[in-house]
């Protein structure tokens, strides 16, 4: 306890330094004067007597350095009078400053973005309860359809997997249908995802006000429930608490909002990245059961279950399942944690920007290292005044360092607006297939290692500059000054050395970044087996209380009326869009019986005869 009481008195003593500086001279002038009244009680001159208190007591500084020594913390000191004297260099010479900061604000707030755009994805859980023990199962297929899974599958390991404490799913071709929403002014085309029983309870969401939904909203013929995703309620819907419980206009049938959903939670920045789903309603399982692939499974696996374990019993069922329901289109499984599945794709092309970044990062410490060596020589001579004066080579580098720290944090504190901004624009960017791209912002961890990179690119490029001066000969210094040369022969090797680096790294990036860009010119370049040029797209849909044959001939009328336009050369009707997402469909014979697995399939589009 004495000894922390000693630090905290020392620290205090640091704090109020000038007030004890202001007591010590005070109480100095208080000796110097009994002093002189005790020589002058002896008969010497006022003046001489003054004059040998002064010689008696010392000199005024050394004292005063002593005082402060014992009372406070020497190293403290030391660091923030260091400080106070780099700030008035540099702001004394401000253009050296200017640059050499906007440079650092470059280097520090692009790497500040991209960690906010990798931690979310790469660094932190999936914004669920227990993520790790969330799985994705995937069929054997490569389409979307041969990927997910029949209805009649998810029952099945619901109710035979031992290895996993609920599954619950998603319907996966939800992008394709078209959902309209009226009552909010003009009619605006939305999207609706189905999702399985429990799917929320099962991943540990929320909802930010309201409720989930409920067992019965599942069945068929039930009321049209929704929760609404937080980007469409403050962007369409003002925030307003209120709407917890009102009605919307979809799909020409009211729908009721049942709550909404966090801002932590965006269905498609998880699971369909590029995507937008502005609401979730529940699934009827019982209508889908004939579609064939349609769900993607999601598992939450027992409290110390294995993802090898895991793996093993659903290869196990597998067969079991396929020989209980033959009917089944195509099963087999492949289990990754979700983490995995959600982040897995991104690693390389993430941690490959991360590193672009990071040599940029390089190029910016060899030319701010390079300022302040042309500045070194400048001050050659200062250093070696101190050097002769006894100051250590430890604290000439001390100051050095202090001084590119300083330095790298005005550069740091200038790149974080500009973090802020490219965090902004690439979050705005709905079409990025970024997974989490609704997380990515500057937050608490991206300051910290914003502070981080800001001490150690300070610390690096102030190395070279301070070993220069530390080492330096008071003696040969002086002598180079004399001659009035601006840098010695053998310190020219040092800003060499920065150019070449600064060149190396740049012909690194340059390279890496003409790669990129044939590949892209190369990816441009391919044949799509259409003209994408000059095409425009119109998005149909019929009200629900329409006919099939009514349908058809609204669709067939609206098609014929607008090949009639005269800037209209050709125009057709499809189900899918060149490049959307893939679907298989089994296709047969009439009257033909296939075996298990025999059954033939294929891609299927539907698309209007050509007009005649």
């Amino acid at each position: 306890m004495s000894a922390l009481r000693r630090l905290w008195h020392r620290l205090r003593a640091l704090a109020s330094h000038q007030a004890l500086d202001r007591e010590f001279d005070a109480e100095r002038d208080s000796h110097l004067q009994l002093a002189a009244d005790d020589y002058v009680r002896r008969g010497v001159d006022p003046d001489e007597a003054r004059r040998r208190a002064r010689l008696a007591f010392g000199g005024r500084d050394a004292a005063l350095e002593h005082q402060r020594d014992a009372r406070s913390v020497p190293r403290l000191d030391n660091l923030a009078r260091d400080f106070g004297y780099a700030w008035r260099g540099l702001r004394r010479e401000r253009g050296l400053t200017v640059i050499a900061v906007l440079i650092l604000a470059i280097g520090i707030g692009a790497n500040t973005a991209v960690f906010s755009l990798i931690r979310p994805v790469l660094l932190k859980p999936l914004p669920f309860d227990d993520a790790g023990s969330l799985v994705w199962v995937a069929n054997t297929g490569t389409s979307l359809s041969g990927a997910t899974f029949q209805v009649a599958t998810y029952e099945a390991l619901s109710r035979q997997s031992r290895s996993f404490s609920e599954w619950t799913a998603y319907f996966a071709f939800f992008g394709y249908g078209v959902n309209s929403l009226t009552g909010l002014g003009d009619p605006e085309r939305v999207s609706i995802v189905d999702v399985a029983p429990r799917f929320f309870e099962v991943l540990g969401v929320r909802p930010a006000s309201g409720r989930l939904f409920l067992p019965e909203e599942y069945q068929p013929n039930a009321p049209a429930v929704v929760l609404v995703s937080h980007d469409f309620w403050t962007r369409r819907l003002g925030a307003n608490p209120a709407v917890v419980g009102t009605s919307l206009g979809l799909n020409d049938r009211p729908a009721l909002i049942a709550g909404v959903l966090p801002a932590t939670f965006s269905f498609s920045s998880i699971f369909t990245p590029g995507t937008r789903v502005d609401f979730v309603k529940p699934a009827t399982l019982e209508t889908m059961k004939p579609w064939g692939n349609t769900l993607s499974l999601i598992g939450r696996m027992q409290p110390g279950t294995t993802i090898e374990s895991a793996r093993a019993e659903l290869e196990t069922l597998g067969p079991a399942i396929r020989a209980a329901q033959p009917e089944l289109f195509r099963f087999g499984t492949r289990l990754t944690p979700l983490q995995e599945h959600v982040s897995g794709s991104m690693r390389r092309p993430l941690l490959v920007l991360w590193g672009a970044v990071g040599l940029v990062l390089l190029i910016v410490c060899a030319n701010v290292s390079n300022l302040l060596l042309a500045r070194s020589t400048a001050r050659a001579k200062e250093f070696a005044v101190r050097l002769a004066l006894g100051a250590g080579r430890g604290r000439i580098f001390q100051q050095l360092a202090l001084e590119g720290v300083v330095l790298a944090s005005l550069g740091g504190a200038l790149g974080i607006p500009l973090a802020y901004l490219l965090t902004t624009v690439v979050k705005r960017n709905v079409t990025l297939a970024i997974p989490l791209l609704s997380q990515v912002h500057v937050d608490g961890y991206a300051l910290l290692v914003t502070a981080g990179v800001a001490i150690g690119t300070g610390l690096i490029f102030s190395i070279l500059p301070g070993l220069r001066l530390a080492r330096t000969d008071p003696q040969s210094a002086l002598t180079d000054q004399s001659r009035g040369t601006t840098a010695g022969r053998r310190h020219a090797w040092m800003r060499s050395s920065l150019v070449v680096a600064e060149v190396v790294i740049a012909c690194v990036l340059l390279v890496g970044t003409g790669l990129l860009i044939r590949s892209f010119v190369n990816l441009l370049d391919v044949d799509l087996g259409f003209r994408p040029a000059g095409s425009t797209v119109l998005t149909l849909k019929a009200s629900r209380d329409r006919s099939t044959e009514q349908t058809v001939a609204l669709f067939t009328e609206a098609s014929r009326r607008v090949r009639g336009l005269s800037i209209v050369q050709a125009a057709g009707l499809t189900d899918a869009l060149p490049l959307d997402r893939n679907r298989s469909w089994g296709i047969g014979v009439p009257g033909q019986t296939y075996a298990p697995g025999t059954r033939p399939g294929g891609f299927t589009y539907t698309s209007s005869a050509p007009a005649t």
